[in-house]
């Protein structure tokens, strides 16, 4: 016998050996399970090959993994099976968060089937291309590892095209049919215009590069909502009720609509698609508008927030739109026929109030979740029956809230998934020249601080106070698994440049858009982004 075969056959009998004692070490309960099987483990065969690569979310469906302008980001959760020629499974695994994965296929030679199953829901196959394969496909492992092995997918509700339009509300002075009615109040504005990017000043209704009118204040007057579903034609518009800026001829229950190929071929347009208060609670309410002439807009003050519209949103197929009737604090759920005609009715459905006290509930905002098919509704616990007059320090119940409403079955959530108190310490409402953050704020006139809701202005109570900001939950959209708010003040949608108190005097012109990002879940609320923004020019 050969040296190296008695080498070998040395290597085998002490292999046999060491496996032997161990199982019987394990029989006389000397060794843990555990332990044994680590003794016993083997190195991967020399031969073994890995096949490795990345699920992603297509945004634009495009069949490329793209960075910029858009970020096509991992999906995880998705399982990714390796299948052998007799179809058994040689290895499988499932995608990490970043959508990466990796498996080892123990046969060398194999030519596997590789398939991507179990996509989260919501998701579909993305387009194929040069770096986004099928959802099946079929990988040769005979030359070592492969790389490379990436899958597309996509929510159709989150697809986006290349350089796609925004549309920006924009709220004219007086009457729909007054001085500025051929103004826009929708603008179709292009995302590749640079940020930061200021209106040209020149004319009467400031432009940036490449923006289209929409429709006119003449056609939709004051709205605040804007929706447009995936595939769909129109651009959806909701009425509005913001002091010194009138409603529509539709009046503070209407959902207008744009053809917006019309509006992109140099024809603005506006048509009613729904009017909510044809409904019998009447839900959007009707307040006097222009009372003691638009520069006052007495009964205004008091109605903003408590008449009109909320945000609109629409479901994952674009079959119905939702909106919140700001008067009853009722969600409506408008149907958009798929033949292009209008609906005839709407259901509603009382949302609930978390508040300590329960007529405090103003909602306002609303988001669908494409992720799990459920609609997210949310408001402000206002405090408003504590009582006037301003200015009042707030307390704990002053709150922002979430429920979950479904709509297969007509039912919220018993419970909100968000309900948290708002941190009142905003810093200043002028900061000038000073980077954010600021200091804390030391002149109660430009304090930024959350307060209860009021019907009265401030001014006519305490000389000298001309701000007093109060929230309102105007949306909710999805980044991911973070649920996203925007708060809106009240304030400014009660005041205006050049703005008459309800006895007289003079408002500040400012309009404040404030961010607040949460995690799902019992999260807390951050730090958001806090931006001062002007008023449109028109309201004076």
């Amino acid at each position: 016998m050969r040296p190296s075969e008695r080498r070998m056959r040395a290597g085998h009998v002490r292999l046999r050996d060491s496996a032997a004692a161990l199982l019987g070490a394990r029989r006389r309960g000397l060794v843990p399970l555990v332990a044994a099987a680590a003794a016993l483990a083997l190195p991967a065969a020399a031969g073994a090959a890995t096949v490795s690569g990345t699920a992603f979310e297509d945004f634009n469906d495009n069949g490329v993994r793209n960075s910029t302008p858009q970020v096509d980001r991992g999906v995880g959760g998705i399982t990714v099976t390796a299948y052998g020629p007799g179809g058994a499974v040689l290895a499988s695994g499932t995608t990490a968060a970043d959508g990466s994965y990796s498996l080892t296929v123990p046969d060398p030679a194999a030519r596997v089937r590789l398939e991507f199953t179990d996509l989260p829901a919501g998701y579909q196959p993305a387009r194929h291309g040069t770096a986004s394969r099928t959802t099946v496909q079929f990988v040769d492992l005979s030359g070592g590892d492969v790389t490379g092995r990436d899958v597309g997918v996509l929510q159709p509700a989150n697809y986006c095209q290349d350089n796609p339009q925004l549309a920006i509300a924009c709220a004219q002075y007086g009457a729909f049919d007054g001085d500025w009615a051929d103004m826009a109040a929708i603008r179709l504005v292009p995302d590749s215009v640079p940020n930061g990017t200021l209106p040209d000043r020149r004319g009467p209704d400031g432009t940036v590069p490449g923006q289209i009118t929409g429709a006119t204040f003449e056609q939709i007057g004051t709205v605040f909502g804007v929706a447009r579903p995936n595939g769909s034609p129109y651009l959806y518009s909701s009425a509005y009720t913001k002091r010194h800026a009138g409603y529509g001829p539709a009046g503070a229950g209407a959902i207008y609509r744009t053809d917006v190929a019309q509006a992109n071929a140099g024809t603005p347009n506006g048509e009613l698609f729904f009017d909510v208060n044809s409904l019998p609670s009447r839900p959007a309410g009707n307040p006097t508008r222009g009372t003691d002439d638009w520069i006052r807009d007495r009964d205004a003050f008091t109605a903003v927030g408590r008449s009109g519209l909320g945000n609109l949103t629409y479901d994952a197929d674009g079959s119905t739109l939702f909106t919140v009737g700001m008067a009853t604090g009722e969600l409506i759920a408008v149907p958009v026929p798929a033949d292009g005609s209008r609906p005839t009715s709407a259901q509603t459905y009382t949302i609930p109030s978390p508040c300590a006290v329960p007529g405090d509930a103003r909602p306002m905002g609303t988001g669908f979740n494409v992720r799990n098919g459920l609609l997210y509704v949310g408001g402000i616990c206002s405090e408003e029956s504590r009582g006037s007059p301003p200015p009042r320090a707030s307390t704990a119940d002053l709150r922002v809230f979430v429920y979950t409403f479904d709509p297969a079955t007509g039912a919220f959530s018993s419970a909100p998934v968000l309900n948290q108190s708002l941190d009142p310490d905003r810093l200043c409402v002028y900061r000038g020249n000073v980077p954010f953050p600021a200091t804390p704020c030391t002149a109660n006139d430009y304090s930024a601080d959350w307060h209860p809701w009021t019907t009265q202005h401030p001014q006519d109570v305490v000389a000298g106070s001309s701000d007093y900001p109060q929230p309102l939950l105007s949306d909710v959209e999805f980044v991911g698994d973070d649920l996203v708010l925007g708060i809106r003040d009240r304030w400014s949608d009660q005041t205006t440049s050049g703005s008459e108190s309800l006895v007289g005097g003079q408002g500040r012109r400012r309009v404040r858009l404030h961010v607040a990002r949460v995690r799902r879940g019992p999260g807390q609320l951050r730090a958001g982004e806090r931006r001062q923004m002007r008023q449109p020019r028109q309201l004076r």
